[in-house]
């Protein structure tokens, strides 16, 4: 599917043939192959009082979840961004997460509607029972479209959610780097490798791992009551009806004369629209002002296809376009929770204090190597039995992954850790939960410094760099350790 120039003149590609400014185009035909690929057609154009209709239908979107009105604002900004990708790429997806019965697929199936005959889930191009090659493909295949892979559920079992999550995690990254994974023949011929080039959305119950990957995403999160099943059933009755494929067909018509110029403009755009925007957004990725940038500048110029063909005024224009940025905003501020979630820096100092605190490892006095005085249980130590005068006697749990350094003139509580031991601890504590972590020790402990949760540093002269762990005294002999605040470990509301 999507754009392509014959002749000199820009054709979008579809299951049916091709439109151009002048309309549907006959003595062009496009296979997509088998399944439900060959669902993405279009019809001709609307026009008049049905153009009218389906374009307010299409508004409609914007109120599909009254209580997270950015939900419908991300959706209907997708849906028009889309078929601009041949002028400007999409390197991110869009990942609707909800529970069962929440309509995640629905919401999903109205954006496909705009595309293709998708009558419903069971007709959807994709689903996470694909090999990942097929979904690479496939995605590669729906140039300037919306394509979907819907119901990421891994809870079969451990072997299979890690396959899961190892698909989602290529998918994602061939999203966001755009490009795809290059092979090889058996003669060492070089063979194609497909990356993703249509707007994709991917349903789930749960969420990919690893904050990187979530900066490649814009998560929205629905949950049951959140859609209004009012105005669900009618939306899905224009989808069904190829209203909003009509509509489609009409604003790619508007396109086709406009391509080569917003192939020149268009990048400049999101790139004026991010900067206008960085100020105000929450900063927790790097992507997340990209993200933004896009959906609004691909909404906006749906709005300029609105104007030209008096779908509306100039005052609706305005705002509509104002309340896209507020409501995107806030899609963001929701989406920099998620990236907190999965900050692996954070993550390790919450699974510390959870290994500590179910006794799968222990914190020693740096003195005595005895339970620190103060909140010993905290600590990884347990009573076993009292002395003749009445006192708990303490033993440890686990195995030690550092120590205590109790207040000191001019100086906080201080943790020293053992880097291998907490990391090994950690890392086998992540792994019984399921969720192991995904970084490597030197990658983690390089984060923990950025963030500033690590405390002292050495100057390394050989590599120019700060050496991480540090010289101490402990029980009368020098250690490497790494030094944290106690208070990290200690404060039930670790970062605020």
């Amino acid at each position: 599917t999507g754009w392509k120039k014959i002749n000199e003149q820009w054709h979008y590609l579809t299951g049916s043939g091709a439109l151009t400014a002048g309309g549907v185009v006959s003595g062009i035909e496009v296979d997509l192959g088998g399944g439900h690929m060959s669902r993405y057609q279009l019809p001709p154009p609307l026009a008049g009082d049905e153009l009218k209709q389906a374009a307010n239908s299409a508004l409609s979107i914007l109120g599909i979840c009254p209580n997270k009105p950015h939900i419908g604002a991300a959706l209907l900004a997708a849906i028009a961004r889309a078929p601009l990708a041949e002028c400007y790429c999409i390197d991110f997806a869009i990942w609707i997460h909800g529970y069962t019965g929440s309509y995640k697929s629905s919401i999903a199936g109205l954006a496909l509607g705009f595309f293709g005959n998708f009558q419903d889930t069971k007709t959807f191009p994709g689903n996470w029972s694909d090999s990942v090659n097929d979904a690479e493909a496939k995605s590669h295949q729906t140039k300037d479209s919306i394509f979907v892979i819907d119901d990421f559920k891994p809870s079969v079992s451990l072997n299979e959610a890690s396959k899961l999550h190892a698909m989602a995690e290529r998918i994602v990254r061939n999203t966001g780097n755009q490009a795809g994974r290059g092979r090889r023949g058996s003669a060492m011929e070089s063979k194609a490798a497909p990356y993703n080039r249509s707007m994709m959305i991917i349903t789930g119950e749960d969420l990919p791992k690893g904050q990187s990957l979530l900066g490649r995403l814009l998560v929205l999160e629905v949950s049951k009551g959140d859609i209004s099943k009012e105005l669900l059933t009618p939306l899905q009755d224009s989808a069904r009806n190829s209203v909003f494929r009509g509509l489609m067909s009409a604003y790619l018509q508007w396109l086709a004369p406009r391509i080569d110029d917003f192939k020149k403009t268009l990048e400049a755009e999101v790139n004026q629209e991010r900067e206008a925007a960085d100020s105000s957004l929450n900063k927790s990725h790097a992507r997340n002002a990209g993200i933004y940038a896009n959906l609004v500048v691909g909404f906006e110029i749906f709005l300029m296809f609105l104007q030209d063909t008096s779908l509306i005024d100039g005052s609706q224009y305005q705002q509509l376009l104002l309340n896209m940025r507020r409501d995107l905003h806030s899609a963001i501020d929701e989406q920099s929770g998620y990236q907190a979630e999965q900050d692996e820096a954070k993550r390790f100092l919450s699974l510390l204090k959870a290994v500590l605190s179910s006794g799968n490892g222990h914190i020693a006095c740096r003195l005595n190597q005895g339970p620190p005085k103060i909140r010993p249980h905290g600590w990884g130590w347990r009573d076993t039995s009292e002395n003749p005068i009445g006192d708990k006697n303490m033993s440890p749990t686990g195995d030690c992954i550092g120590w205590y350094c109790g207040a000191s003139e001019g100086e906080n509580p201080e943790v020293w850790l053992q880097q291998d031991a907490a990391f090994k601890s950690v890392s086998q504590y992540a792994r019984s939960q399921g969720d192991p972590i995904l970084m490597s020790a030197s990658t983690l402990w390089r984060r923990m410094y950025e963030k500033g949760f690590i405390l002292k540093t050495e100057p390394d002269h050989q590599r120019n760099k700060p050496r991480l762990a540090i010289k101490r005294m402990v029980d009368g002999s020098s250690k490497r350790v790494m030094v944290i605040k106690a208070d990290l470990i200690e404060s039930e509301d670790l970062f605020d």
